[in-house]
């Protein structure tokens, strides 16, 4: 085992984990190399045979994600996605521990908010999106941000963050005028979910939030969290809708503000459930800044 691993709780849970898939077991605990990947909830590795013959994913969830995440819709979705050639194979998924096995893909790497400034880049992601909405079979459950966002709030238990989502049915009202289509979405394309492939091609992991969506909440947290201007984040919508369209820059604007209320509300919600890392720490006052300041 290399890498750092967190606690003892961390240890026992991997060693669970290791014993409770197939592909894993068939092997001594000790044969496997395990090195610990990064993660805000959730606790992943990297597990690799010693001839690197079999190269593996293994996600464990976090404590508390079973309040906000339904396993067998994730596990459903993320394997629709992989065969549309969207995610990576599923090796092995249980709903009812959370633990999933994917295949690793040797050479990848995450996405990170600057590679977005990059036009081709935005038009690259753009299509992936345009791929998944239009051409992926229907995912299992459905999202709609007011309600995510009291799902989350009725957790949290925060008055602060209740007067913001007071402010917000502005908003609701304004949406509530426009057509929705639901179509599949990821509901959290943040950087770090999109993988870049030695080829050039890309990817999205961690279907956890995946649902039967309107798709502007999946541009808007790439604009959100990928730190772009309106001008980007304009030219990556008209990159994804072939065409200007003043009335869905307007609904951008609108779902951008949705994007930040979404996610200081989870935030919220998984310090309650027992998150208490300083880098969820700070995403939860970043959004709350912009809340504060916008609405």
């Amino acid at each position: 085992m290399t890498g750092a691993i967190e606690s003892q709780a961390d240890i026992e849970r991997l060693r669970a984990a290791l014993a409770s898939v197939p592909v894993l077991r068939d092997r001594p605990r000790h044969a496997w190399r395990i090195t610990p990947l990064s993660g805000l909830t959730n606790r992943s590795y990297r597990v690799t045979s010693p001839d690197g013959s079999h190269d593996y994913m293994l996600r464990i969830p976090g404590a508390g994600t079973d309040r906000y995440v339904v396993r067998g819709n994730e596990i459903h979705n993320a394997r629709v996605a992989s065969a549309a050639g969207l995610a990576p194979e599923i090796v092995h998924a249980d709903e009812r521990s959370g633990v999933m096995l994917a295949r690793f893909l040797a050479g990848a790497k995450p996405l990170a908010a600057g590679d977005l400034a990059m036009p081709e880049m935005r038009r690259q992601i753009a299509g992936l999106l345009r791929r998944l909405h239009e051409s992926v079979p229907e995912f299992r459950g459905t999202a709609e941000p007011f309600e995510v966002i009291d799902r989350y709030l009725a957790q949290a238990a925060d008055g602060r963050l209740s007067r913001l989502r007071m402010r917000a049915e502005a908003i609701r009202a304004e949406l509530a005028s426009l057509d929705v289509a639901l179509r599949p979405c990821h509901v959290d394309p943040v950087p770090a979910n999109f993988l870049l492939l030695p080829e050039r091609e890309l990817l999205l992991v961690d279907w956890e939030f995946s649902a039967m969506a309107d798709p502007m909440w999946d541009i808007a947290t790439i604009v959100v969290e990928g730190d772009l201007d309106p001008a980007a984040g304009e030219a990556l919508l008209d990159a994804y809708t072939g065409r200007p369209d003043s009335r869905r820059h307007r609904k951008l604007s609108l779902f951008s503000l949705l994007v930040h209320l979404v996610a200081v509300s989870w935030g919220r919600a998984a310090q309650v459930a027992g998150n208490r890392s300083d880098e969820l720490e700070r995403l939860v006052e970043r959004h709350l800044r912009v809340l504060e300041a916008a609405l």
